[in-house]
């Protein structure tokens, strides 16, 4: 039996190798594609012998194998994302080596018809907060870096926060034309999809530095001038833009955000000023009445310049009651990205599970109950089984995740 697993996993090792290179559609897999997606189906015949199915080359794969796999996932319980990253790799697998004849249509659903297919959809909607202060990123320190290289890549940084534009809003708008004293205009010319808005300057100390951030950016650029690059087109003024992220490390790979969280960090300030607390940041559906709720959810969508809520919620997230797993107790805090370039994430539970307080929130009560609560993370990957470990095992092999660790446990009156 080990003999046949050998030669399985030599068999895609070489099917890698001498397929994943090749041109498909004019185009050649990445390095990156192939290392994951050989990881994928080393995994995956590891997992098939498990299961009883003793193939000697990935050649002989058929439906029956793949059915099994998508199947096994399901039962153990890993993500609907994580099923469907590694089904991709499988189907980019067989189209390499000649068999993509054997992928059903309809992807993942197609092969469990016993499971309600609405429940196997991958969710846009964020779970781990997105925006730069969750992600460990010093704000001001990081606009002091941006105007040292560049002041209008900093200014467009800071309008992003202030007021949530988008990458191509920075780079288009007309400041000295869109500035209408109490509220920043966003024209079509300028907004995705040509959908005007108006943003309102907030009231209090929030609205100040809105001000504060519109004047100075204002000072860069003449009265005609867009807030971009004069002279550029705008794809030369796009890549300006990521080169000059890349140089303050705003990429996933580096801090696990991107210029592109200064929007989540303006939607989710925008919940907070109205007392209510994001779900990426643990908020939970019961901290105001449903009507209340909508108003401030309504007011936001508007503001970032979408058209339907389910959007806006990529930023900060679907209000919805904590999940509980036998054994584990309540899910606690969002999801931790571990690595991006291996797609590994992490969630904490707590056992016994933290209880519902009067302002929606959830909470640890009892100086008892935090001695006698165990926490676990589950961390989970393409291509593996979860795992599960203690706070001191994952910070062990995570050092740079101590905080983010710790500020979960803060939420839930675990930490101090």
């Amino acid at each position: 039996m080990k003999n046949d697993l050998d030669k399985l996993i030599a068999s895609v090792n070489l099917a890698v190798r001498t397929k994943g290179s090749e041109r498909v559609n004019g185009k050649v897999a990445s390095l990156r594609t192939q290392e994951f997606t050989c990881q994928v189906m080393r995994e995956s015949s590891r997992r098939l012998h498990k299961l009883g199915f003793y193939l000697a080359d990935i050649s002989g794969l058929q439906d029956k194998h793949i059915k099994a796999l998508v199947s096994d996932w399901h039962q153990q319980g890993l993500s609907n994302k994580t099923i469907q990253n590694q089904f991709s790799r499988i189907k980019i697998f067989c189209g390499w080596i000649g068999l993509g004849h054997l992928i059903r249509a309809g992807g993942v659903p197609g092969y469990l018809p016993e499971v309600e297919a609405k429940t196997l959809r991958v969710s846009t909607v964020a779970d781990a907060s997105k925006s730069w202060s969750m992600n460990g990123i010093d704000i001001p320190d990081k606009i002091r870096q941006a105007r040292l290289q560049d002041q209008r890549h900093a200014h467009m940084l800071l309008l992003g926060i202030a007021f949530g534009l988008r990458k191509k809003e920075m780079l288009r708008i007309k400041l000295w034309k869109s500035d209408k004293g109490n509220t920043l205009d966003i024209d079509g010319s300028v907004a995705k999809n040509g959908r005007f808005r108006s943003i309102g300057l907030e009231a209090g100390a929030f609205g100040a530095a809105q001000r504060w951030a519109l004047d100075e950016a204002k000072k860069v650029c003449g009265k005609s001038e867009t807030l971009g690059w004069p002279g550029l087109s705008i794809k030369q003024a796009e890549n300006r833009y990521y080169h000059f992220n890349k140089k303050l490390g705003l990429t996933k790979f580096d801090c696990g955000a991107t210029g592109h969280g200064v929007r989540a960090e303006y939607a989710e300030n925008l919940l907070l000023l109205r007392g209510l607390m994001p779900p990426t940041l643990g908020g939970s559906v019961a901290q105001m009445s449903k009507v209340e709720r909508d108003d401030i959810l309504l007011d936001t969508q508007n503001k970032m310049g979408h058209g339907d809520l389910h959007t806006a919620s990529a930023y900060f997230g679907s209000f919805r009651n904590y999940r509980h797993v036998d054994g584990l107790g309540g899910r606690i805090g969002t999801v931790i990205l571990v690595d991006s370039e291996k797609d590994i994430f992490a969630l904490l539970y707590a056992n016994p599970a933290p209880s519902q307080m009067q302002d929606g929130s959830y909470k640890i009560k009892t100086t008892d109950e935090r001695n006698n609560t165990q926490v676990t993370v589950v961390v989970e990957a393409v291509g593996m089984d979860n795992q599960q470990m203690s706070v001191l095992e994952f910070t062990q092999k995570w050092g740079s995740l101590t905080v983010k660790i710790h500020r979960q446990l803060v939420l839930v009156g675990l930490g101090e």
